[in-house]
């Protein structure tokens, strides 16, 4: 063990030729050398590091070996450390009691033989490596002793906390050996099917719980006469307790080997209070969906019944406003039109949040001009912003696009809200529209995304009542509501509104002087092909024989109110009341347009006939569905009301450049 260690001596002589004498002695053996030429020099070493053996002579200038001895044998680290003394004096008896009191081990006398010494230092040596893998297998059984010690802590705690779970818990726990007799119960099994523990431990599994073979895997042929269960996975099953009573379970097992057999635990839960309460949650939530649904049928039909009329209305007072009237009369009639609009909007509004509500947004992505719609919208609050003497201004940035692919109707309705609101709560200063292009999210991504904002120079939002933005109903200022009317519904369309067209909305600033929120779309850039020119339609244009617009509406109130229209758009009415019997042609030459009022299934079958004659169309269907597919190119759908601006718009962009493009649109 000697040669496979090297070991550390400690050699003491004053005289540096007997230090060398020594090493020759024992050269030969794997020992590390350390010289001391004195006493205190000694005792330096040993501060430093751990010696196998001090061979060290006893006469010594200022501290001889014995003191030095002593010092050694004085400290605990260094007690039990060997010192063999070497002497050269002649009182042997004298100087090796002295030795042997002083703490040495063996005393040798000069001159030395080579023999003995390394027989002495082997046998020290061997001492000290025995004495060091000793104490190092003493160490680790202290290390062991003390891990175990731990381990059982462990391993106590956890069965206690074990123990604790299965006697407090709630759900039935039984364990069952590999051969399926059950080995423990825990109280609430006892109590689950009204066995006691002593009934229940030794007896079949299948015997407590007989829909348990619903839950073994197919045998294999390594286990041919225990049957395995599938673990892990929780099923629903009926259980019976003693007294013949049925409840419904939920059972999962667990599996674990100890010494090569298989032990399975099983939890049961009563979970028919359970069940009862989701039968209750789905006929509610049943409840809840049709009575949302007769909401939602109730207000289409509303919105239907009241909306005709409403029409009528607004057209008959854009008629009135045409004609020659006092200034009394004139302010009568944009009060009646001003106010069927707002009621047209809050009815706009409801029935879109109810849709919203139940998911059904559908928007109609098409090319729009950004520039008219801000304008077209813009124009709306020119008088209330002009009655004010508010400044209202707008701007498109550089860069964004003339044309976009997006639902023009659904951006307009996001700008009304805006502008709506600005106007309303600012009496000072002025609201400013201004729309930004901005990269979409994804790298080489096509799309861009449109960002509006409005400013206003209003009083502001407070902080404590920023919460209830977006909130459907609700309005920061009741005084406002009182004063300027609304729904509170404008903004939660917005936000709702802008998240289905890849964006949302958001209060970007807000002050006393002046609150600014922004919008985002996800929209595509599009260019008109040059084939395509815009053409202008112009109102209050004289009728055109060779120019004629058919009008098939049932009612005769609307075919006058429509003749209206078209004949002060500068074309002549060819009315009707039924569809098939509307494909004429006056003086032998095709319609420049067509109007179908109440559009209907019944109009349905009639429509293909009239893809013959290429005449642009217009369906306008007061609350019925359009068809999945479109009939014939340079047919259109439209809801809402009808009024000479966007008739004339929507027969420009008929005549011009849907004929061609042959798409379905809700405008």
């Amino acid at each position: 063990m000697a040669k496979e260690q090297s070991v550390s001596i400690l050699l003491v002589d004053d005289h540096v030729q007997n230090l060398m004498a020594l090493e020759a002695a024992l050269d030969g053996e794997n020992y590390r050398f350390v010289r001391a030429a004195s006493g205190h020099e000694a005792l330096r070493h040993l501060l430093r590091e751990e010696f196998a053996v001090i061979v060290m002579d006893v006469q010594m200038p200022e501290m001889d070996g014995f003191e030095t001895a002593r010092l050694i044998k004085s400290r605990e680290k260094t007690k039990d450390t060997p010192i063999l003394f070497i002497s050269a004096t002649s009182r042997e008896a004298v100087d090796q009691f002295e030795g042997y009191s002083a703490g040495a081990i063996d005393y040798l006398i000069k001159p030395i033989v080579p023999s003995i010494l390394k027989a002495k230092i082997s046998a020290f040596v061997r001492m000290y490596l025995n004495n060091r893998e000793l104490q190092y297998q003493r160490d680790l059984l202290k290390m062991q002793k003390e891990e175990l010690l731990r381990a059982t802590y462990r391993l106590t705690t956890a069965e206690a906390k074990s123990r604790m779970i299965f006697e407090t818990s709630m759900d039935g726990i039984f364990t069952f050996d590999e051969y399926g007799r059950i080995l423990s119960v825990n109280p609430a099994m006892e109590r689950l099917f009204g066995y006691s523990a002593n009934e229940l431990i030794g007896t079949a599994v299948e015997n407590v719980l007989p829909s348990i073979v619903l839950m073994r895997c197919p045998q294999t042929q390594e286990h041919d006469n225990m049957p395995l269960y599938l673990t892990g996975v929780v099923r629903e099953s009926v259980a019976y307790r003693r007294n013949g009573t049925m409840f419904h379970a939920e059972i999962q097992l667990g599996k674990e080997i100890i010494n090569t057999e298989r032990l399975y635990a099983c939890t049961v839960r009563d979970i028919t209070e359970l069940k009862g309460t989701l039968r209750q949650l789905r006929d509610a939530k049943n409840t809840a969906e049709l009575a949302s649904s007769v909401k939602s049928q109730f207000l289409a039909v509303m919105s239907h019944e009241i909306r005709t009329p409403m029409n009528g209305l607004i057209g008959m007072s854009e008629l009135m406003l045409e004609t020659a009237m006092t200034g009394e009369q004139e302010t009568y009639a944009h009060a009646i039109k001003d106010n069927a609009n707002r009621l047209l909007k809050i009815m706009d509004d409801i029935l879109d949040f109810t849709n919203m509500e139940s998911g059904k947004i559908e928007l109609d992505e098409q090319p729009f001009s950004i520039r008219e719609c801000l304008a077209d919208v813009a124009a709306c609050y020119e008088a209330e912003a002009a009655r004010k003497n508010l400044e209202l201004l707008w701007e498109m940035e550089e860069g964004v696009p003339e044309y976009v692919v997006g639902d023009p109707h659904r951006y307009r309705q996001i700008l009304r809200h805006m502008l709506d609101n600005a106007v309303k709560f600012t009496d000072n200063g002025g609201v400013y529209v201004l729309v930004r292009a901005r990269p979409g999210e994804g790298a080489g991504e096509p799309r861009i995304r449109l960002e509006t904002s409005v400013q206003d120079t209003g009083s502001g939002i407070p902080d404590s009542l920023r919460h209830l933005l977006f909130m459907p109903f609700s309005q920061v200022d009741s005084s406002m509501t009182r004063k300027h009317g609304g729904t509170g519904l404008g903004l939660a369309v917005c936000q709702t509104l802008t998240k289905a067209m890849g964006g949302g909305m958001r209060l970007a600033e807000s002050s006393p002087e002046g609150t600014r929120f922004v919008c985002r779309i996800s929209v595509a850039p599009f260019e008109w092909p040059s084939e395509f020119p815009q053409l202008a339609v112009t109102a209050n244009q004289e009728p055109r024989p060779d120019k004629a617009a058919i009008i098939v509406a049932k009612s005769a109130y609307r075919r006058r109110l429509l003749s209206m229209l078209v004949a002060k758009l500068g074309m002549t009415p060819r009315v009707t009341s039924c569809t098939s019997a509307a494909v004429v042609y006056p003086d032998g030459k095709p319609a420049a347009l067509a109007i179908i009022d109440g559009y209907s299934d019944k109009d349905r079958d009639a429509l293909p006939v009239w893809s013959a004659f290429a005449v642009p169309t217009v369906c306008i269907g007061h609350g019925n569905p359009p068809p999945e597919e479109i009939p014939f190119p340079g047919c259109r759908f439209w809801e809402g009301p009808v009024t000479m601006a966007r008739l004339s718009a929507l027969m420009a962009e008929l005549t011009s450049t849907d004929t061609v493009q042959g798409r379905l649109r809700r405008v």
